[in-house]
């Protein structure tokens, strides 16, 4: 029974803190003010100045995981060190945020501003307090106190972030969700960590009862030094926001494109290896130009210097395609993992780790997709809307392949990557995360994080509906889909 006492005194000591930071002067403006180039400028320096606040913190979690190694806490110190790891990388969504919401700013308003120069100004005293909170801890004989530092923080995605992103879209326009990759990945990320922290919380309090007086405070002092840090964001926000002046946009007419699909060029169990259709060819020429991104990923450069993309697969694949009257300017491919060639997330991960977490879907190999190859030429780019037709169309495809000859119940799956926020378009649309960490992929210079769907039912209804949209203008016939429906609740795969 201590452990649970315990968490309910920790509960009752940190209330007045939380209850503190809820009704703080910087929350209630936030939830309040309509006023889209303050809440932009707001971000800019959100994301900036967080920056120095969220590169240390794994770091802080392994120093706390080897001093209380030391202490002796052989529960609490993995648990930690595990956690430490998790949070590696995390603050280049803030630096990638950062220049996304500068290059937005600077498309629209007066005067421009400079990304580099915001991510190279000095802390705050908000920034400085939280990084002070930490290093105080960690300095005194109560380094088990970062579960709690780290519990309340995690914590807050979850009582405002989705709020937070519905005033940022309120108040910006939905795309902007495309540029905050860290606040919307932590509002999923922290419900998992929240859960570890709180049993954390309880372990420690199994193995050093009358601890309460060391956690609370430490929570109650990052809650105080957050708050300070978001009201210095707002007071610079205001700042910057005197003198901007909106900036009229040229219209620009949208091309029309065309949208086609094609099977795969071998047939399942024959033809030849070796022959690649002038289609494919031209849809791994612009493949391997996007990947090669001037050099960003140099393994799809030859050692003859020919850009390259020649993936096996693309012959057992189905592939979605878009023009721009004879231009290639999208693509997608679904890869069908009956064919038993081992599909791009099946590389990344590892084979039985693969198989391990297709059984933990309850799934089964055959009855498995894998939409990849997920590409824009970067002229189209246009706030992503064609990436999102590309997977509007693949999806409408994929549960159309079915006849009957595999079992209804399937799975889509892909790896995406996060520096370019292409997960946060999929979760948007409703995907889900794989219960696997992100895994860091040289070949893409990427956080490859891998999401699946098997369930219609939980896609966003407007992509559901795109995915309709996108089906009668392929002319896929959808006979797999129920009577009277867009397409059925499951997927259907062949």
């Amino acid at each position: 029974m201590m452990p649970c006492a315990c968490l309910e005194d920790y509960e009752r000591c940190i209330g007045p803190a939380r209850d503190r930071f809820a009704g703080s002067p910087a929350v209630r403006t936030l939830l309040a003010r309509a006023d889209a180039p303050f809440f932009h400028a707001f971000l800019l320096y959100f994301c900036s100045l967080g920056v120095r606040m969220t590169e240390p913190v794994e770091g802080w979690i392994r120093r706390a995981a080897q001093k209380c190694a030391a202490m002796g806490l052989a529960s609490i110190a993995p648990v930690l060190a595990r956690h430490a790891q998790a949070e590696s990388g995390h603050h280049l969504m803030m630096i990638s945020d950062t220049r996304a919401l500068a290059e937005l700013w600077n498309r629209n308003y007066r005067p421009t501003i400079d990304a580099q120069a915001l991510l190279a100004q000095m802390p705050t005293p908000g920034v400085a307090k939280y990084c002070k909170v930490h290093e105080d801890n960690l300095a005194g004989a109560t380094p088990f106190a970062q579960i709690a530092i780290e519990y309340e923080i995690e914590m807050l995605p979850l009582r405002f972030g989705a709020a937070f992103l519905t005033r940022c879209a309120e108040m910006l326009g939905p795309d902007i969700v495309a540029c905050l990759s860290f606040i919307s990945s932590h509002t999923e990320l922290d419900v998992a960590h929240t859960k570890t922290n709180a049993w954390a919380l309880a372990e420690i309090c199994r193995e050093l009862p009358g601890s309460v007086p060391a956690l609370a405070p430490a929570g109650a002092a990052v809650l105080a030094a957050y708050s300070q840090y978001l009201d210095d964001c707002i007071s610079l926000a205001e700042r910057h926001c005197r003198n901007a002046r909106a900036v009229d946009a040229p219209a620009i007419s949208a091309p029309v494109l065309n949208f086609s699909f094609r099977s795969p060029p071998v047939e399942l169990g024959g033809g030849d290896e070796r022959r690649c259709p002038p289609w494919l060819a031209e849809v791994r020429a612009l493949r391997a130009s996007v990947l090669f991104d001037s050099g960003r990923r140099p393994a799809f450069r030859g050692k003859d210097g020919i850009l390259r993309d020649d993936d096996p697969a693309d012959l057992h694949s189905h592939h979605v395609l878009a023009y721009d009257g004879a231009l290639l300017v999208g693509c997608l491919r679904a890869h069908h993992l009956a064919v038993g060639m081992q599909c791009m997330t099946e590389t990344v991960v590892g084979e039985r780790p693969f198989a391990t977490l297709l059984r933990s879907l309850g799934h089964e190999r055959a009855h498995a997709v894998e939409l990849g190859r997920w590409i824009v030429h970067p002229s189209y780019r246009d706030g992503g809307r064609l990436a999102l037709r590309l997977a509007a169309a693949a999806t409408a495809l994929t549960i159309r392949l079915g006849h009957g000859a595999v079992a209804r119940h399937g799975i889509v799956i892909c790896s995406v990557g996060t520096v370019d926020r292409q997960d946060l378009m999929l979760r948007r649309i409703g995907m889900l995360n794989a219960p696997v960490e992100p895994i860091v992929c040289k070949q893409y210079d990427d956080r490859l994080q891998v999401m699946y769907c098997n369930d219609l039912r939980k896609l966003d209804g407007r992509f559901r509906a795109l995915m309709d949209e996108m089906a009668q203008l392929m002319r896929l016939l959808g006979d797999a889909a129920e009577p009277g429906a867009g397409q059925p609740d499951r997927l259907q795969l062949s």
